[in-house]
């Protein structure tokens, strides 16, 4: 009992330890890869949209980060009858995992759908609304630092 109640409060306050945020150069270079087409412009035009000091490159090769976005769309981005009259159903959800290029290693994972809330029914829905969340997550949960040259 006392050893439940010890490993309890260990996780409990670890878990109220902030995570150290990863650290990354401002303007640096990201490849965006998505397994939807539209999903790659989307998200890329919401990076510049809220600001995040990346680059967007069109080359892997030379990009010190590599974002890997997986998921699925069924193809419809306003809502339906079933949506407003029923419960909301999700249309899209995508993962997201940036890595760096030149350790391999991941910096950061998120995942994002477009299901409303219950009072915000006609809202946004689809790509956009999926390619906003991630990039908003990414923006808030990453910090960047800039170099005096």
């Amino acid at each position: 009992m006392k050893k439940s109640i010890l490993s309890f409060t260990v996780v409990a306050i670890l878990s109220t330890i902030p995570v150290q945020a990863e650290s990354i150069k401002a303007g640096s270079t990201l490849f965006i890869e998505c397994t939807e087409e539209k999903m790659t412009s989307i998200l890329a035009g919401q990076i510049g949209r809220r600001k995040i000091p990346f680059q967007i490159t069109r080359n892997k090769e030379k990009a010190d980060y590599l974002l890997e976005v997986t998921g699925h769309w069924d193809g419809e981005s306003s809502p339906g009858v079933k949506d407003i009259f029923l419960a909301p159903q999700e249309h899209a959800r995508f993962g997201a995992i940036l890595f760096d290029t030149k350790t391999d290693l991941q910096v950061w994972a998120d995942d994002a759908g477009d299901k409303p809330g219950f009072f915000s029914m006609g809202l946004r829905r689809g790509l956009g609304k999926v390619a906003d969340r991630l990039a908003g997550r990414l923006k808030r949960e990453l910090t960047f630092y800039t170099t005096k040259d």
